[in-house]
């Protein structure tokens, strides 16, 4: 059976995204299981603790601490970090605050989300409280997480 010039044409094609994609080493890759939303962190897993209040988790270095919290938009109340206030083998990739300057956005709700990327071996003590910025010692709720790093 002879070929149309078109399908010579496609084939030829093909081949070439095949040997491209080949060859700059971009071929199929399995999907990244450290996505959370759309962000991906260059090594390590990303780990979700945003129901583990009160527990402890172990993490490895390199991982990424994924903290999700939420607060009512037209309270005036807003997450505050207590805790690492310093050096910890944790540092921040990233923070996203969605919902708070339009109420509407999540129906009258706003999440905080904190990236955390694991520097080091050692452990931290994650603490966040829900307050109004004016009366900071009287939180309307909190998260507490204790991280072990290896």
């Amino acid at each position: 059976m002879l070929m149309s010039q078109q399908s010579k044409l496609k084939i030829t094609v093909l081949l070439l995204l095949i040997l491209t994609m080949a060859s700059t080493g971009c071929w199929f890759k399995k999907p990244s299981e450290s996505k959370v939303g759309q962000e991906e962190f260059e090594t390590g897993t990303v780990i979700d603790v945003s129901d583990k209040s009160g527990q402890e988790v172990t993490v490895k270095i390199g991982d990424v601490i994924y903290l999700k919290l939420e607060g009512e938009s037209k309270s005036g109340f807003q997450w505050q970090v207590i805790s690492p206030t310093s050096e910890s083998s944790l540092i921040l990739k990233d923070h996203k605050v969605v919902g708070i300057d339009d109420p509407n956005v999540l129906g009258g709700k706003f999440t905080d989300e904190w990236w955390l990327k694991v520097q080091e071996a050692g452990e931290t003590q994650l603490q966040f409280s829900y307050v109004m910025p004016t009366k900071p010692l009287e939180a309307k709720k909190s998260f507490e997480l204790k991280v072990i790093s290896q």
